[in-house]
């Protein structure tokens, strides 16, 4: 995904937590320069760890929100599971400024980062 969007001229620096839990996630947050934030909802280790799909749902939406309201930046968010009515447009009601269900389509998502990092 990242490799398409530095052919188009989009500066990529990935910088990848240690971990998947939620606490490294907000202290990678917190250490780093960072102009939009990529997360995987479904790869991230919530508490209290209810991998439910109810449960992973509610946690994710949290996490964004949480994230959203401390940062203030464009949040990216993709999901392969789960695939509840009204998830996205849950995430995206909490603070995400784009969410999509893997596979994602490379173009929209080409199309939203030049968006909010305003490229265009």
């Amino acid at each position: 995904m990242f490799d398409e969007l530095a052919e188009d001229g989009i500066s990529v620096v990935a910088i990848t937590p240690p971990s998947i839990q939620e606490k490294d996630i907000l202290h990678f947050a917190d250490k780093y320069e960072w102009e939009l934030g990529v997360l995987v909802l479904n790869n991230i280790d919530y508490l209290p760890h209810d991998r439910s799909p109810h449960g992973l749902c509610r946690d994710a939406i949290g996490f964004v929100r949480l994230l959203s309201k401390k940062y203030r930046k464009p949040l990216f968010c993709v999901y392969g599971s789960p695939d509840l009515p009204d998830f996205r447009d849950a995430v995206l009601d909490a603070g995400a400024s784009y969410v999509d269900k893997l596979p994602c389509d490379v173009e929209k998502l080409r199309k939203a980062i030049k968006l909010c990092l305003k490229l265009d």
